[in-house]
């Protein structure tokens, strides 16, 4: 999901028009305008404000989704697998039996075993 597309889903969820956000952020309507459509994109300066006002990274509004389809099937099937080997039928039950470590996500730790660390 691009910038122009980021920008519109938070303006909506914060129920804003794109003149409240401009006069939040001291910018005309049309700048908002041009940087929803996709025909602007704000100066740094402007991403951090919209940053700051969302309270979101500026690697949100700037970086690009860039996982293919085929890449997040691969996920899909992996996840899967991944429950089957750990014996348990859904997703749910995985999740409520096992801790992913932040750190090391490679590291399964099983909730019942958490206490010895």
């Amino acid at each position: 999901m691009g910038l122009s597309r980021k920008l519109r889903k938070n303006r909506k969820f914060y129920k804003l028009t794109q003149a409240q956000l401009a006069e939040e952020i001291q910018v005309s309507t049309e700048s908002i305008r041009r940087w929803e459509s996709g025909k602007n994109l704000p100066s740094p300066k402007h991403c951090y404000l919209l940053s700051q006002f969302f309270n979101k990274s500026m690697d949100y509004f700037l970086k690009e989704n860039t996982m293919t389809n085929e890449e997040k099937e691969l996920y899909r099937i992996l996840g899967r697998e991944i429950i089957k080997l750990s014996n348990c039928n859904t997703p749910l039950e995985f999740w409520n039996n096992y801790n992913i470590c932040e750190k090391e996500s490679t590291l399964l730790l099983p909730k019942n075993h958490q206490k010895i660390f």
